[in-house]
């Protein structure tokens, strides 16, 4: 069995960003958020200018040299108007 290196060890990453962006189009970002959100597939997010919801198509983590790391979200974004439906009870 191999031994892991202790967590002193690994690389520390300080800055933590979070970048939605469009599942469809990987060349638009939707919004940055400072520090990190994993939300699940299938997740609504609920976005402005024009208001509207995305559903979360999924996630992704990037680990940069320059000690950065950042959560992507890719997100279907949707018509403006479009809302969908919650159950905050469920």
């Amino acid at each position: 069995m191999s031994d892991l290196p202790r967590l002193s060890d690994a690389p520390h990453y300080q800055t933590v960003r979070t970048l939605l962006i469009d599942a469809d189009d990987n060349t638009r970002q939707l919004a940055w958020i400072d520090g990190a959100i994993w939300p699940p597939k299938g997740s609504a997010i609920e976005l402005h200018d024009p208001n509207r919801d995305g559903t979360v198509a999924g996630t992704r983590l990037s680990l940069a040299p320059d000690g950065s790391a950042t959560v992507f979200v890719y997100v279907r974004d949707a018509d403006a108007g479009h809302f969908e439906p919650h159950d905050a009870g469920a």
